[in-house]
């Protein structure tokens, strides 16, 4: 390759600087290829021969590589060892490379996907019985804000903490991957740095509308960055009245059922205690449907029994008899449980947060609840001094 810079060496060094602190997979043929320190790192990590490829500024490049039919096997082992892998594909045949450019046309490559600890969603990366969650974290307004998904299956959780109740959170979580902004003082030191404005909230909104392909969500209640600036200045300012006169009506809040008359009412037994300790609890509570048959439901309308307390409910449905072992081995009503009820559910249902509208499914569309099933509600109860009960 001599001391210029190839086409093809050209290419790999842009979709390197796209891959940042990623090892770059880069396709060639066959094979993927990997360059310079990414090679010294996978060949000892992968413990394969580490060879080279011409020169650049005139000293040898080292490479090494990985057979294409065979990859999964060695980003699985690259992924336990803690590395991150951005993959570029090639993303057009000789043949269009040679009638876009010409004979000596570089075909073209493109980073089609990142692969970390979090973001597997392949069984072969997975490990079995465990979750994979992917985790981020920031500061907002003093306190911290968690956020947990694990790919694989969907399922996701918010919440928000206090600075030093973050460490027991994600202990919960156990997160296979941790991002955080960089620069950020307060940022756990297993967390990867991400880039501040990923972190901003205006710009997720966009983007997730735009995965959708959405302008606007069902019922969305979201302020703005401006407005929200705004309260906080008034809040700052010792939130002095407004005008009287342009105050509006309160609203009004049916005190039944916002869907109608139900075709079936499930309640918890007793009241439950949540200790004013000052901390987050998560707890799931089993209540048997008691159905003679399947049935088919177009509604499920969850109803807190102290809205002061619970921060948010997601309900699913047992056909296992898991959530009742679980619950005999806790000594308390219930049981604890975080990300998840502890075993697979045959169906899971809206979740509910303060400010969720109940809805009928679209016509033509059901879910389902089998007979002697059982409805298991985890309950996000948020902290408290105060000793509260909830039914």
């Amino acid at each position: 390759m001599g001391g210029e810079t190839t086409p093809m060496m050209a290419q790999y060094f842009a979709l390197k600087r796209e891959a940042g602190d990623c090892l770059l997979f880069y396709r060639m043929g066959d094979f993927f290829e990997l360059f310079f320190d990414d090679a010294r790192r996978a060949s000892q990590v992968l413990d394969i021969a580490l060879t080279s490829r011409g020169e650049h500024g005139g000293a040898p490049i080292p490479m090494c590589g990985v057979p294409v039919h065979s990859a999964e096997s060695y980003l699985a082992r690259l992924i336990k060892a803690g590395c991150r892998v951005a993959i570029a594909e090639q993303v057009e045949s000789p043949e269009q490379a040679k009638a876009r450019g010409g004979s000596k046309a570089l075909v073209k490559r493109d980073i089609v996907r990142f692969v970390t600890a979090g973001t597997l969603t392949e069984e072969a990366l997975l490990e079995p019985r465990r979750a994979n969650v992917l985790a981020a974290v920031c500061e907002v307004r003093g306190m911290c804000a968690l956020a947990a998904c694990d790919i694989s299956t969907g399922r996701m959780e918010l919440e928000e903490c206090a600075p030093d109740a973050l460490a027991a959170a994600l202990a919960r979580i156990g997160a296979s991957e941790l991002v955080a902004p960089e620069g950020w003082d307060g940022m756990p030191a297993e967390a990867i740095p991400r880039p501040r404005h990923d972190f901003a909230s205006d710009e997720g909104e966009a983007r997730l509308k735009a995965v959708h392909g959405v302008a606007s969500y069902l019922d969305e209640r979201i302020l703005s960055q401006e407005q929200i600036d705004m309260i906080a200045r008034w809040v700052d300012g010792g939130m002095p009245e407004g005008d009287p006169a342009k105050l509006p009506d309160p609203p009004t809040f049916p005190s039944g059922s916002h869907l109608g008359t139900p075709d079936l009412v499930l309640k918890l037994p007793e009241p439950y205690m949540h200790a004013g300790n000052g901390k987050d609890e998560y707890r799931c509570f089993v209540i048997p449907t008691g159905l003679p048959r399947d049935r088919k439901i177009r509604a499920i309308e969850f109803r807190p029994g102290n809205p002061a307390i619970v921060h948010h409910a997601l309900l699913f449905l047992d056909t296992t008899g898991t959530g009742r072992t679980l619950d005999a081995r806790d000594a308390g009503q219930g049981y604890i449980g975080f990300g998840g009820p502890g075993f697979d559910p045959a169906e899971t249902y809206f979740p509910w947060a303060p400010g969720t509208l109940a809805r009928f499914l679209p016509p033509g569309i059901t879910s389902k609840m089998f007979a002697s099933s059982d409805l298991v509600i985890q309950i996000h109860y948020a902290p408290t001094t105060l000793d509260q009960t909830d039914q």
